[in-house]
């Protein structure tokens, strides 16, 4: 199952969506639990088992084996189990839990369900570029097919009832992932996440610190589910979104007005490299393809169209290229397979 995931790309990397300049993808997740069954965290194997079989059982009513498939995550390798991450289908919680657990895929990749991760059921949209309400939609209605067969756990006061408190009400958590390198070379970032968090949103980076991210890429999400509608949440965030996207429009005209010689030298030596490496670590990698958006944006850089930056960004991860290589690898040889890939893009 996994090879077939491989031989496509995901769906939300088309960069068709809305703000999808700027907007690399949005993620929106949805936690819930079986009214009857203590969490995973104190459920017992055989509990987790049982959970499991009704939860697959209902997405198969829910007419969702159709369009996609459902793996044991006790059948993936290490090598599988990454390529899922890194393609924000399962997260690491999943991955390292015990006991039954799975996730069903929809072949577009742009959805999946987990079961008996941190929480018995957590549901995921990914979309290209800004697509808030949109994603919210998608989950409202999996989640109706679900509650159909399921009982959920709901407390009339608080809502549906979670494993986390920054779960807890709804249960919706969206996330925007933003390429912010004005933001970045101004040093406004540290800036923006305060403002973030005054706003009940996080901001974090999405390969690094947040001081020291080599991509540019910033994840922005809000912070709890509690005392808000599912509508009003997706409305608040992509508000905010939009409030940094203004910034980072900002913050890219001051960059250019004061130092275009700057960004052309820094767009051209990323194009060398991307044409010329032999050997390019995921952190140089990163900080190429992140010139290399700002090129294309401001059209520096020609024909080279944001999806193939997209299915780059996933491609040079390392579970990425031990799947197409089907081995592990170390440090070097990762390194050289990546610079490949890069190369056979820019020449």
């Amino acid at each position: 199952m996994i090879e077939s995931l491989l031989a496509k790309p995901a769906g939300w990397t088309e960069a068709r969506g809305p703000e999808a300049d700027r907007v690399v993808y949005t993620r929106a997740t949805l936690a819930r639990n079986l009214a009857d069954v203590p969490f995973p965290c104190r459920s017992s194997e055989d509990e987790k088992r049982s959970v499991e079989e009704r939860v697959l059982a209902a997405i198969e009513s829910a007419g969702l084996l159709q369009h996609g498939r459902y793996c044991s995550i006790g059948d993936l390798g290490d090598q599988e189990a990454k390529f899922l991450a890194e393609r924000g289908l399962v997260s690491g919680a999943l991955i390292d839990a015990d006991g039954p657990r799975g996730v069903y895929i929809h072949d577009d990749q742009c959805t999946s369900i987990m079961v008996n991760e941190t929480e018995h059921v957590r549901m995921v949209a990914l979309g290209s570029g800004l697509q808030m309400q949109t994603l919210w939609d998608r989950l409202d209605a999996i989640d109706d097919s679900l509650a159909d067969v399921l009982d959920f756990a709901f407390h009339e006061r608080f809502g549906y009832l979670t494993s986390s408190l920054e779960s807890v009400g709804t249960g919706l958590h969206l996330a925007a992932v933003l390429h912010l390198p004005g933001l970045a070379a101004m040093n406004d970032v540290l800036d923006v996440e305060k403002y973030a968090r005054e706003m009940g949103h996080s901001l974090s980076g999405v390969f690094g610190k947040i001081g020291n991210e080599p991509a540019d890429l910033f994840c922005l999400a809000n912070a709890s589910t509690l005392g808000r509608s599912e509508d009003e949440l997706a409305y608040h965030t992509r508000n905010l979104v939009s409030e940094v996207l203004q910034r980072e429009v900002a913050a890219r005209e001051t960059m250019f007005d004061e130092g275009l010689r700057g960004i052309e030298d820094r767009v051209g030596r990323a194009l060398g490299v991307a044409r010329g490496a032999r050997l390019l670590d995921l952190e140089e990698a990163l900080s190429v393809l992140s010139s290399l958006r700002l090129g294309v944006v401001r059209t520096l850089v020609n024909a080279v169209p944001l999806k193939s930056l997209n299915e780059l960004l996933l491609a040079a991860q390392p579970g990425h290229i031990q799947m197409k290589l089907g081995r592990d690898c170390d440090a070097l040889t990762l390194s050289f397979e990546r610079a490949d890939l890069f190369r056979a893009q820019f020449n």
